[in-house]
Formats: C-alpha cells, sequence, structure tokens
C-alpha cells in the first residue's frame, strides 16, 4: 500500500487459520500483441495468503501496447468473464505485476479474472482465473468510535487529527488508531469546523460555521489543551473554509463573500501578520489553500489557481489558463516539486517553481469528480465523493497506480484524506468513520 502495497485495509488481528488453493482457469493469449494491436493476456497468476491479505501476484504480457491490469472478482468458481461482471478490486497500472486485496471475508471462495488493457482496449474475455478459498480475516481497521460527522483530518506525526463538523475534533493514535481524546466545542470554541492542519507544534482548526464570520482554533499538539480561539473581528474572518500552517506561518483561506481574503497568521505566536486581499479580484469563492513554506497556493471556485510568496504574501502569479483543466478545484498540495490540484473532472499536475503545466488525469477513470489530496511521499491519494472511491496516483509520473472501490473499505462519502507516510487516512462523512491504509 512479495511485499504489502498501498490501499490494503491493516488488519486488527491476524489469522488462526489460513486454507488456501489457487487453480489457473483460463489463459487468452495471441501473442506478444495480441488480436488487432490489444496486449495479451498477464499469464502465470499466483495467489497466496498472509496476514489476512491474499495477495496476487503475475506476469505481464511484453507488449508495448500494455498499459495494466484490471483485476475483478467474484464469489464462488466461477470467475467474472467480462470488465463488465464482478467486482472491480483495482485497476494496477504496468509495470506494476502484484495486488493485495483485503476485501475478503472468512470461509469464502473467490474467483479472480486479471484483464491486459491498453487504454479503453482489454484483451479478450476473462485473460486468466484464479479461484481462492480461504479462512482468512478476523478483523478490519475501520474507526467507528469518536467520530460525528467527520469532514477533515490532518496527520501530525504522532497522532491524527480529524475534524467534525457537528462541532468537535477527535484525535487518534496513528500506531494503533486508538482514540486518545475528543475535544468539545464547549471547551475549544469549535463551529462546524472544515478544515484543520498541523504544523508538529499546534493543530489548527478552522471554523467556518453556518454563517460567515466564525473563527480559528489553535490547539496544543502535545496535550491536547487550548492555546486560544482567534476571533473573527480581530483577525478578518470571514467564512474560513481552508487552513495550512507550514510551520511558520498559518494561512486561512476566507470565504464568506463572493471576493475572498487570506488570512496570515503567526504560527509561533498566534499574532495576526497581514489579511492579503484579492490581487486583481482573484480570490473568487475559495475552496483550498496549501503551503510548502516557499510558495502558498490559493484555489477558487471559480478555476483560479494563485501562487502568494510564503515569505512576504506577495501575489506572483496567477493560473487560469483553459489548458490547465481547472474545474471547480476543490482541494490542493505540493509534494515539494510539484503542485496536485483536484477539480470536478481531474486532478491536474503544474511544476511549482515556474508554474508549468505537467499533466492532467482526466483519461484515468475515477479521477475526476475528487474532494480531497494528500501525499505520502512516494504516492498521491485522491478521494472521490460521487463514487465512493479512493485513487492512488504515482507521484513520479502521474500514472495509475490503483483504484479502491471493494466495499470492504467502508467509503461513504470520503471528504478528506492524509498520510504520515506509513499509514493513509480517510474520513468518510456519510457513515461517520475513518479508514485506515498502509501507504507501503
Amino acid at each position: 500500500m512479495g511485499h504489502f502495497r498501498a490501499g490494503v485495509l491493516r488488519p486488527l488481528a491476524s489469522a488462526a487459520l489460513v486454507l488456501l488453493s489457487f487453480t489457473l482457469l483460463s489463459a487468452s493469449s495471441a501473442g506478444a500483441l495480441g488480436q488487432g494491436g490489444k496486449p495479451s493476456a498477464v499469464t502465470n497468476v499466483r495467489a497466496k495468503v498472509a496476514a489476512g491479505v491474499v495477495t496476487i501476484t503475475w506476469h505481464n504480457p511484453k507488449s508495448g501496447t500494455f498499459a495494466g491490469v484490471e483485476v475483478r472478482r467474484t464469489t464462488g468458481t466461477k470467475a467474472p468473464a467480462s470488465i463488465k461482471s464482478g467486482t472491480l478490486v483495482a485497476k494496477v497500472a504496468a509495470p506494476r505485476s502484484s495486488l493485495n486485496d483485503r476485501g475478503v471475508k472468512t470461509n469464502t471462495t473467490y474467483s479472480y479474472a486479471l484483464f491486459a488493457f491498453n487504454g479503453t482496449s482489454f484483451a479478450k474475455a476473462a485473460t486468466v482465473r484464479v479461484s481462492i478459498a480461504e479462512a482468512i480475516l478476523e478483523g478490519t481497521n475501520i474507526l467507528k468510535t469518536g467520530f460525528s460527522h467527520p469532514d477533515a483530518v490532518t496527520s501530525s506525526g504522532t497522532d491524527v487529527w480529524v475534524a467534525n463538523y457537528d462541532n468537535s475534533v477527535t484525535e487518534l493514535n496513528e500506531s494503533t488508531g486508538a482514540v486518545v481524546r475528543i475535544l468539545s466545542a464547549a471547551s475549544y470554541g469549535f463551529d462546524h469546523p472544515d478544515a484543520i492542519s498541523a504544523d508538529g507544534t499546534h493543530v489548527w482548526v478552522a471554523n467556518g460555521g453556518q454563517e460567515d464570520g466564525t473563527s480559528v482554533t489553535e490547539i496544543n499538539e502535545a496535550n491536547g489543551a487550548l492555546v486560544q480561539v482567534l476571533s473573527a473581528a480581530n483577525y478578518e474572518l470571514n467564512g474560513p473554509d481552508a487552513i495550512s500552517s507550514d510551520g511558520k506561518n498559518v494561512w486561512v483561506a476566507n470565504d464568506g463573500s463572493l471576493v475572498g481574503t487570506v488570512t496570515e497568521i503567526d504560527a509561533a505566536t498566534g499574532a495576526l501578520v497581514q489579511v492579503l486581499q484579492s490581487p486583481t479580484d482573484n480570490f473568487v469563492n475559495l475552496t483550498a489553500i496549501s503551503s510548502d513554506g516557499a510558495h502558498v497556493w490559493v484555489a477558487g471556485y471559480n478555476g483560479t489557481i494563485t501562487e502568494l510568496s510564503a515569505a512576504t504574501g506577495a501575489f506572483v502569479e496567477s493560473l487560469s489558463d483553459p489548458s490547465y483543466g481547472f474545474f471547480e478545484p476543490d482541494a490542493i498540495i505540493s509534494d515539494g516539486t510539484n503542485v496536485w490540484v483536484v477539480n470536478y473532472g481531474a486532478v491536474v499536475e503544474f511544476n511549482g517553481s515556474t508554474g508549468a503545466f505537467v499533466q492532467s488525469t482526466a483519461t484515468i477513470n475515477g479521477a475526476g469528480d475528487s474532494n480531497g489530496v494528500s501525499y505520502d511521499g512516494t504516492n498521491v491519494w485522491v478521494t472521490n465523493t460521487r463514487t465512493d472511491w479512493v485513487i492512488e496516483l504515482s507521484e513520479s509520473t502521474g500514472a495509475l497506480v490503483q483504484v479502491l472501490s471493494d466495499s470492504s473499505y467502508k467509503f461513504d462519502n470520503p471528504q478528506s484524506v492524509t498520510s504520515d507516510g506509513t499509514h493513509v487516512w480517510v474520513v468518510n462523512a456519510g457513515n461517520g468513520t475513518v479508514s485506515e491504509l498502509s501507504a507501503k
């Protein structure tokens, strides 16, 4: 998320019994390129069970047209006959040739079909099928306690902090997933928190409220104590909808009026630094903000990305050319080199130093209509609220790694995602849970 890959739910307990058998059912192959230039079937399919995870491996076809493998499964001994049957487990981009499936149940037989593809063209029929009978699984790491309409999440490196729209913040232990404490509105001044950010010393909560104005709550990261509540009047907060701390300054995107503002706060003292007005009217319906310590990136619902200097707050440039494909952007993050923007319809990547367009994932099924984004040091994770999917992209190439769509993950209106480099945490507003995945 062989070794475990990203996207595998970490089990709470190891299996006491593993009973595994696998059978190669069929494989269609027509040489290196297959018929009509399509890739031929994958071969040498194998399966094993360890620690409650079914690991499937295979050999990819040696074809210049080969792009990846779609893995589907059914319950029983008959594997899916086409890409329209069975349950989608993942779409695995080349050259990867393995997959971990955590969405299985005790004492159940599963059959897998692996379809090699090139873009939207698939190899004929079911290329390879594997029947697995196993008795595994004694639990999954779906966290259900301590949340009330979870809406945003951040990692501090030690703990995970979840902002609940119903006026509380839940702190989780990153190693165990256990609830450390639940912070209440009465003591911390929460007012329908919309966003949360941790910088290693403090946790900052943007209280968007049901009306304009409201506040930002500063929390001591080490002990969860309230530091202060920054008021709308003193900090010119107006519907704070997004927040990002780079360790030196805290940047708040205010979306309370048609033309928004950005409030800059000193992270060490909590003092107001400045309130930035919209340069050339670019702060329109602000939805997201991210700082990497050198640049601050502000996303507007009108399809404009504004770059500010993190040192001075000065306007640097505005990216709005149609060639970027920005459309109703809802989340933004920097990986230190490039910036990733989650839009309605695509994830767009551009160079953080030059602003040059890198690529768009508009052609990747499931990468559009997305809401949250996080970077784990290797890959980029995107939540999709329309499909209840989580998509993993390669940070180095932008290629699709996998689509997590199985019901066992319990994704339900996944609003936000964060990673500490070891785990990936997804907050599900629909069912009030948090899904913990392995990032390795």
